[in-house]
């Protein structure tokens, strides 16, 4: 029966492929604009016995032509899934793959999708795990501290470490912090600042350290869905679960303006044109930004 999993990245899907290939046992493996109507017939209705047995693994499932997903829907009663396991991992939504999986009524779909902020660790252990890696209590505190909390960072970071240190036993403190250099823009603690107001530990971390453009476009974005939330928190329903993070848009929330915020949102949104455009003259707008909010 085909089975279609939706992952939320290339790191995470890379850690899935790696798992399911020893799952399926030496699997063809086929990327997903490869998959034409001639590849399917083959698959499907092909003489080779041994062939037709052996499994598929298609990676970048969303990339399939769409003539190929036309073709498999209008072949769908002619179709045997069970004579052998077809697996179709997606690192983006296609709703003609998922109504085809649908279609064949055997079939499953299942989307993975990253822990939230307060759940990292679980993201770490995830990438640890497949690393085959052990790190200490303080050790595994340090890379959450001083490592970006998403699936790219985590992955490198722990990859340095594996390549570092490949004999199987747990990393001590010492041991990760002479591979791991911090390198982390702490972004819910440059959120608070803003929404608190305070520009020296806003900018402080910013400008004392050169970063790199991916990394900073990555936290202004971050920064403007923020800005935006302080806007207008009414996605906190009343009576619900509210977490920390939310707790914190509602009380920074009151101590701006909409205008203030509408020109704090233009200017994040600035800077992360700039970072996409690599202009070399935002340090220095940035300077002024932090002038101006402090004389």
């Amino acid at each position: 029966s085909p089975l279609l999993i939706e992952l939320p990245d290339e790191f995470v899907a890379f850690v899935f492929r790696q798992r399911i290939k020893k799952v399926l046992d030496s699997p063809k493996i086929v990327f997903g604009q490869e998959v034409s109507e001639g590849f399917l017939e083959d698959e499907l209705w092909g003489i080779d016995l041994f062939s037709k047995s052996s499994p598929c693994l298609v990676l970048n499932a969303q990339d399939i032509p769409e003539a190929s997903l036309n073709f498999l829907s209008s072949q769908r009663e002619r179709i045997d899934w069970t004579a052998k396991p077809f697996v179709l991992m997606a690192t983006k939504k296609n709703r003609s793959l998922a109504k085809l999986i649908r279609e064949t009524r055997t079939g499953a779909h299942h989307v993975l999708t990253l822990p939230g902020f307060w759940e990292m660790n679980a993201l770490l252990a995830f990438f640890a795990s497949h690393f085959d890696l052990t790190l200490e209590g303080r050790a595994r505190a340090f890379v959450m501290e001083f490592v970006q909390g998403d699936s790219r960072h985590y992955f490198e970071a722990l990859g340095l470490l594996k390549t570092e240190y490949p004999q199987k036993r747990p990393l001590t403190l010492e041991e990760v912090g002479r591979v791991l250099n911090p390198t982390r823009l702490d972004r819910f603690a440059l959120a608070r600042a803003l929404g608190e107001r305070r520009p020296e530990n806003f900018y402080g971390p910013l400008l004392r350290q050169e970063w790199s453009f991916e990394d900073l476009r990555s936290l202004f974005s971050f920064l403007q869905s923020h800005v935006v939330k302080l806007m207008d928190p009414s996605y906190i329903k009343p009576g619900g679960r509210v977490s920390r993070y939310d707790r914190q848009i509602q009380d920074h929330g009151r101590g701006w303006k909409r205008e203030e915020l509408a020109a704090l949102l233009e200017e994040l949104a600035r800077w992360e044109a700039a970072c996409k455009s690599r202009d070399t003259g935002l340090r220095n707008r940035m300077r002024l930004s932090y002038l101006k909010r402090t004389c």
